[in-house]
């Protein structure tokens, strides 16, 4: 029991799991990572880890994690990555992890999330990597990032934003990189933005 109690990081990557393995992670009191990438767990899996309050990154990327899942993750405080990447979760999901002020990296690409969406976010203030690659977000929803001004890191792909949408950028200091392919922003307002912020790298 004392190696259990010593364990910080576990991959379930891509495999197998269900409730009866996830009651068996619970009791692991030290662990700090959890990576469920790719496995079949769903929103009543997730229930399993409620009370794992010390996790500070957790992989849900590409699961069947819906909304109702992340009601059972909003309690962990301590959390600093999250990535739901290619899960089902939407704006409304979003608000259940509005609480979670140590994160300072999360993916939501591929997800259902828009402009309001966007609005749970802005008390994320520790954020500094933000990725919406593929998501619903427009040139309105930028607006709610204005207040992440750690932000160092920010994946606009594949999504609608037009050069309006940069002028919510340029009061962040400290973004050094900006993803904008398959968008509707041109050279023009890339160059604008550039000269707002001279270190930025636009991609």
């Amino acid at each position: 029991m004392k190696l259990l109690d010593e364990v910080i990081s576990v991959s379930f990557r891509g495999r197998h799991v269900d409730d009866s393995t996830l009651s068996r992670v619970k009791k692991l009191s030290s662990l700090r990572s959890l990576d469920l990438q790719g496995t079949d767990i769903t929103d009543g899996s997730v229930a399993q880890l409620t009370g794992m309050t010390d996790l500070q990154r957790l992989d849900l990327e590409s699961t069947q994690i819906g909304d109702t899942g992340l009601s059972h993750i909003g309690g962990f405080e301590r959390l600093e990555a999250l990535d739901l990447g290619r899960t089902r979760v939407t704006d409304a999901g979003l608000r259940h992890i509005k609480g979670l002020t140590r994160l300072n990296w999360l993916m939501l690409y591929e997800t259902q999330v828009t402009d309001a969406g966007l609005a749970e976010l802005d008390g994320l203030t520790r954020l500094s990597w933000l990725g919406l690659c593929e998501t619903r977000v427009t040139d309105r929803g930028l607006a709610h990032l204005v207040g992440l001004t750690r932000l160092q890191s920010l994946d606009l792909r594949l999504t609608q934003v037009t050069d309006k949408g940069l002028v919510h950028l340029q009061g962040l200091p400290h973004l050094l990189e900006l993803s904008i392919g398959a968008t509707g922003v041109t050279d023009a307002g890339s160059s604008g933005l550039k000269q707002k912020l001279p270190g930025l790298k636009i991609q």
